[in-house]
């Protein structure tokens, strides 16, 4: 009995963090629209870009587990293309197209999005 009461206190204090997070969140995310305003328009790029590279990486750690390499690479072969022309053409280097095909690294949204523009759900 006194282990549910453990449980229950131990996932109030999990939901109470969560609320704190957001709110903090929150606060952060107003302070930075107050302050994106005031930028310059070659200020506001430059941040733009800074989150993009920001995103990006996170999105690399939280990719789905749903990608599969060899799909992706049936995707590339349909297009007659090799992973060196692929790899140009989306601006990555030929070392990183292969680590995802491999299954090394996790895709980038934008390979994602580039797989699925071309077909990559039919595969």
């Amino acid at each position: 009995m006194a282990e549910k009461g453990i449980e229950t206190a131990v996932e109030y204090q999990k939901q109470e963090i969560a609320k704190a997070q957001e709110s903090l969140l929150d606060l952060h995310l107003g302070n930075i629209k107050q302050t994106y305003v005031t930028f310059s328009a070659i200020k506001k790029q430059a941040f733009l870009g800074g989150l993009e590279s920001f995103l990006d990486g996170w999105e690399k750690e939280t990719a789905p587990n749903w990608f599969d390499g060899n799909k992706a690479k049936k995707v590339r072969e349909k297009m007659g293309l090799n992973q060196k022309e692929a790899a140009k053409e989306m601006g990555l280097s030929n070392t990183t197209l292969c680590q995802y095909e491999t299954g090394e690294r996790r895709p980038s949204k934008k390979y994602i999005d580039w797989l699925r523009k071309h077909g990559y759900e039919q595969i």
